[in-house]
């Protein structure tokens, strides 16, 4: 059975369309519904669909709380305005079943309002993802083997929409379990629609959004070199924050001042998540939420004590 795990606060339109869609899905399922908003949601009258009230607030937390009362052998994760193709769910345990070994899979994302991919998921196509590929595991789309994520341990509560850092908790995971050799895949046919932002359109809501997104990525880098040893995440700040400082500089000489303002807020929010972050472990003032991973030697592909399908007791469960 494949757990499909929603969390939401206070969206209840784009939750609607969401449940309509799974409703109509095929296949044995359950759907978890951990509600953080102030209105009780809504859910579709069936034995499969159960609401979980939580009073707290992050999505990293909801999701070790739905981790932790999902009954599937796989749990699947779609964002509360994503929109779930027709057999999604079939796709998703087709690939489990068909491949004991798999410990994760990142689903596709097409856009809402014109079905165009997601530029990290233009492969139709599947693939092995391997380190360098964790900009294709979106945190909109994505399914983990219960065995593994018992082994690999709950979410880091400090990152996530509505944490401290405001993204970043999906690509950490992806990471902890790269660390364990689990075997990670690209599922075309695990596809959703999930709506798009213009640039053009709420500029200053969209600029706010997208600096508190790169603030969260920026300190997930740090948490990486700094809790993991992976100095090749220095690399990748280097790259990310490279990236958005070129574009404002390209928008100021072509006088598009605002912008131009928007990729140096990227660029900045980059920056100040990492020194945050950096500080914050150099100063010993780091309050883990999270199971720390073992000491990981990065030059292992297969050491058996390091197969993350061998799973100890969950760690989501109360003793």
């Amino acid at each position: 059975m494949v757990s499909i795990l929603v969390c939401t606060r206070n969206r209840p339109e784009a939750l609607d369309r969401c449940l309509e869609s799974l409703a109509r899905q095929p296949g044995d399922f359950e759907v978890l519904v951990v509600d953080q908003g102030s209105v009780p949601a809504a859910l579709p009258d069936e034995a499969r669909f159960r609401r979980l009230a939580d009073g707290g607030c992050g999505l990293a937390r909801a999701r070790n709380l739905g981790v932790q009362a999902a009954a599937g052998e796989v749990v699947a994760f779609v964002d509360d305005d994503a929109v779930p193709q027709a057999d999604y769910v079939r796709g998703i345990s087709r690939a489990f079943e068909e491949n004991p070994e798999l410990a994760a899979a990142a689903g596709r994302i097409l856009r809402l309002e014109n079905g165009r991919p997601y530029a990290r998921t233009l492969d139709s196509r599947p693939r092995v993802l391997g380190r360098g590929d964790w900009r294709r595991f979106f945190g909109g789309n994505f399914a983990v083997r219960r065995a593994v994520l018992d082994r690999i341990g709950p979410f880091d509560e400090r990152f996530g929409a509505g944490c401290r850092w405001a993204s970043g908790e999906e690509t950490d995971y992806f990471f902890r379990m790269v660390y364990r050799n689990c075997l990670i895949v690209y599922l075309p046919e695990a596809v959703v629609r999930h709506p798009g932002q213009a640039v053009d359109t709420a500029l200053r809501p969209l600029r706010a959004k997208l600096a508190a997104a790169a603030r969260g990525q920026g300190a997930l880098i740090a948490r990486h070199c700094l809790d993991f040893a992976n100095y090749g995440m220095v690399g990748t700040l280097a790259w990310e924050v490279g990236k958005p400082a070129l574009r404002m500089l390209e928008n100021l000489l072509a006088l598009r001042r605002r912008r131009a303002w928007l990729y140096g807020r990227v660029a900045w929010g980059k920056c100040l998540g990492f020194a945050e972050f950096s500080l914050q472990v150099l100063g010993k003032r780091t309050q883990t939420t999270y199971l720390p991973t073992p000491a990981v030697d990065f030059g292992l592909r297969s050491s058996p004590e390091m197969r993350c399908t061998q799973a100890p007791a969950s760690p989501f469960k109360s003793p």
